[in-house]
């Protein structure tokens, strides 16, 4: 077809990833990959399995996930997270499909699964050029599932998993492998990130409820949000398990950035560096308080960063005098270092799907202000676990800040509190625990392929992938039903 001819001609990359777009975000912080050192594959890392190993027969589950990012990420550390909980006290092989090799691998593999690389593309974007490119990318991934079909049939998982909002690919290998789908949904999206979707986001949300056995969210307000029309038990909210940092985590690392006055207030905003994250709010907050005549004051903000923003944000500290006051740091892998060194902790995100941030700090009794949206207001309760502040609100936040400096015993309080908070309402048997009995309690393949499906699968890979989807489909449904008696 015409459609066809053309995503060939566009995929004329023989065979390798369109570096251009390909892999460059991430979850929660969907950092911009492509500023990022392209990862070698991890020292110790164990090669990928050719032979993929059979279903076990003693009562082991077998599930294969799709990732759509190898970087660290809070969404990635979840993951690794449930696969140490799932590999180690749920009697459970775990395969994970990663875009690339990187530091996700090599953590996934040292708490117990096996992995898999493949071009795992998006069905979605940061702007309309991306999306316009974006057909090359998703006809390699269909290629490659087509190519490697065979060998996901010979893994003959139990279930899929997919493990974000912004790919398909799970739903569809579980359609042509005929096993049940269960996807876990970490992210609002459009809300939080400003994505745009292939299909439209309404309509890519129909294709995610449509194409799963369950759908599991990582909040009430995504829930709420997205999935408006679902009832339990199609959709559940799982809220994820943070492990508290290990004493090696909480010490400094000599040679990474820091903190400079001991004598300061000292404020951190971890995330990316961009729009979405707030950051120029702490920046014109931090401003309020110096002309205020209050101080010393320190703010860190580290994260990778989205080149544009973090242009602006530099001009934006140098216009306002505050060189010496806020700072920018690279990425830093001991947050927790940092975290336990600060007197508090903002969460300046328009919308937080999770609010994992806030728990880390929990987790150490540091005071968290956040805004007031989205999953921090399952975490926060103003003025007993936290502070809330309106979005968009910078005198509101200095007020906040002020606060918080002006009255120690109310930063213990606030600590003590979100301490006990995290420590009875996040367990790793609500987490882990509670996806293992889904995961264990989904019956044998029961979605039925419909015309919605159909249209959405010939829009996002043309019609020749989606012929192949609907003969794999036919088949399993032929074997499904019983021979007739003559």
């Amino acid at each position: 077809s015409e459609w066809d001819e053309s995503l060939a001609e566009r995929v004329a990359l023989e065979g390798v990833y369109d570096k251009e777009y390909f892999g460059r975000l991430s979850d929660e912080v969907f950092r911009e990959m492509a500023l990022a050192p392209e990862f070698e594959q991890p020292a110790g890392a164990a090669e990928p399995d050719q032979a993929a190993e059979p279903a076990a027969a003693d009562g082991k589950l077998n599930a294969l996930f799709f990732n759509h990012s190898s970087a660290l990420g809070g969404a990635e550390r979840s993951l690794v997270e449930l696969v140490r909980e799932l590999s180690s006290d749920y009697n459970t092989r775990c395969t994970v499909v990663l875009p690339s090799a990187g530091l996700l691998e090599l953590e996934l593999q040292k708490a117990g699964a096996q992995t898999m690389i493949a071009p795992i593309s998006w069905w979605c974007a940061l702007s309309q050029e991306e999306l316009a490119r974006n057909p090359a990318n998703l006809a390699l991934t269909s290629a490659w599932m087509q190519q490697n079909l065979p060998m996901l049939k010979e893994l003959n998982p139990d279930l899929v998993l997919t493990n974000t909002m912004v790919l398909p690919w799970g739903a569809i290998a579980a359609f042509l492998l005929d096993k049940p789908h269960l996807w876990l949904v970490n992210e609002f999206g459009s809300l939080d990130h400003g994505l745009l979707f292939q299909l439209g986001l309404e309509k890519s949300l129909k294709f995610i409820a449509h194409s799963s056995e369950r759908v599991l969210t990582r909040s009430k307000a995504i829930q709420k949000a997205l999935f408006p029309g679902l009832t339990a038990p199609k959709v559940e909210t799982v809220y994820r398990y943070i492990p508290p940092p290990t004493a090696e985590e909480l010490i400094p690392d000599p040679d990474a950035p820091g903190f400079r006055n001991p004598q300061a207030f000292k404020l951190l905003l971890s995330g990316t560096i961009s729009e979405a994250k707030g950051q120029e709010e702490a920046v014109r907050a931090l401003k309020i308080l110096l002309d205020r005549g209050l101080g010393p004051l320190e703010l860190l903000m580290p994260g990778n960063t989205h080149a544009e923003f973090k242009a602006y944000l530099v001009e934006l500290i140098s216009s306002l005098g505050l060189e010496s006051f806020a700072r920018i740091l690279p990425f830093q892998q001991r947050i927790a270092a940092l975290t336990k060194q600060a007197d508090a902790i903002l969460v300046c995100s328009r919308m937080e799907a999770f609010g994992r941030v806030c728990l880390e700090a929990m987790q150490l009794q540091k005071p968290v202000i956040a805004t007031a949206s989205g999953g921090n207001l399952e975490m926060i309760q103003d003025g007993e676990t936290g502070l809330l502040y309106p979005i968009g609100d910078i005198p509101a936040l200095a007020d906040r800040i002020e606060r918080l400096m002006k009255d120690p015993g109310l930063r213990a309080r606030l600590g003590e509190s979100g301490f006990r908070f995290v420590s009875t309402e996040f367990s790793e048997e609500a987490f882990g625990g509670r996806i293992s009995e889904i995961m264990r309690a989904l019956p044998e393949r029961k979605i039925a392929w419909n015309a919605e499906l159909d249209e959405a699968l010939e829009a996002l890979t043309g019609r020749e992938f989606t012929n192949l989807a609907r003969r794999a489909i036919a088949v399993n449904k032929a074997l499904k039903k019983p021979p007739e008696i003559r």
